[in-house]
């Protein structure tokens, strides 16, 4: 399972590379009237998919939220040295974004989110600081998504990280 998920990562990978010029969502310039301030995107992960808006507060720089529903796999990591993980389907989930271009294509995302998960036996409820690093290629981009300092209230400490994420730029405005 786990080389079937690294095969297609880097498959993905290679086929947007090879086809798309890199280019960041935020084309960088001095004057901000020439750019768009607003940014809808959509986020496409196994089954699951998240509906996201950014408004530009500077040049490099983005916040807002995100909404997402579906079967999403996470593996969880738990424990005193992190030595317990499984793996979950996020069910739903809110997060507000602050988003920051640096480089050309490099764009690196920050937030609280609110997450409830489900393996099959039980259900988890989650607050976490959840950081996503994507690569853009015009208006595709792909990343992964990596929960810090996360809490169910029972347990601390737990780490989700996520699996290839896909993102597509649905309008600039």
């Amino acid at each position: 399972m786990r080389f079937l998920g690294i095969f297609s990562s880097i498959t993905l990978l290679l086929v947007i590379g090879l086809n798309s010029k890199a280019v960041c969502q935020n084309d960088v310039a001095t004057d901000l009237s020439k750019t768009y301030s607003n940014s809808i995107e959509i986020d496409a992960e196994l089954l699951g998919f998240s509906f996201g808006f950014k408004h530009r507060i500077h040049q490099d720089l983005f916040y807002g939220t995100q909404f997402g529903a579906g079967l999403t796999l996470s593996q969880l990591h738990t424990g005193g040295g992190f030595t317990e993980s499984s793996y979950f389907s996020e069910i739903i989930h809110l997060q507000l974004l602050l988003s920051y271009c640096l480089d050309d294509f490099i764009i690196i995302e920050t937030g609280p989110r609110i997450s409830v998960f489900y393996n099959g036996e039980s259900e988890i409820e989650m607050f976490s600081l959840a950081t996503s690093g994507f690569i853009g290629f015009n208006n595709f981009k792909i990343g992964i998504r990596l929960g810090f300092f996360g809490t169910n209230f029972n347990e601390h400490n737990i780490i989700t990280s996520s699996l290839l994420i896909l993102r597509i730029s649905l309008k600039k405005k």
